[in-house]
């Protein structure tokens, strides 16, 4: 459902906060679900360093096609296809998300019941980390972006 421009920031974040997962592009939201705990896959164009843009929160999973444009930090991609957005076909979008969710679950609590919900989101955390190259679905060239060695601000 598309909730463009039909809540406040306060109503955004009450409906966030009921959600075990948030899959969306940079955007306000999307921090506002790092903020809030949420688990996030956040998609990411080729216009910002996503190394310094990106949700800080342990649980956000940043993915982003490569593409040798970028960052080009253009407001509108001077290229019909915008490549850097279309090459996060849902396909593979929904397949990071999901290893990403068991991921988490798994390091989230490792002991627990395969029946404990997803609402549960007690345990030790594992700092997100981010790379160039993606492991989440077990390609280590993969132009989607997945997980590797920390970075702090501005790629500090």
């Amino acid at each position: 459902r598309d909730w463009t421009g039909r809540m406040t920031v306060p109503q955004t974040a009450a409906l966030l906060e009921r959600a075990d997962l948030f899959i969306g592009s940079d955007s306000g939201p999307a921090h506002l679900a790092a903020c809030a705990g949420i688990a996030s896959v956040v998609l990411f164009s080729g216009t910002n360093r996503s190394r310094q843009w990106r949700p800080w929160s342990r649980r956000s999973l940043v993915l982003r096609h490569h593409v040798p444009c970028r960052p080009c930090h253009q407001k509108v991609c001077p290229l019909a296809d915008h490549p850097c957005m279309a090459g996060l076909r849902p396909d593979r979008v929904n397949r990071a998300a999901r290893r990403w969710w068991a991921r988490l679950h798994r390091e989230e609590s490792p002991h627990a019941p395969l029946e404990k919900t997803l609402r549960d989101r007690s345990g030790p955390h594992k700092p997100q980390l981010i790379c160039e190259r993606d492991d989440i679905d077990g390609s280590p060239h993969s132009p989607l972006v997945g997980e590797g060695r920390p970075r702090g601000p501005r790629g500090h």
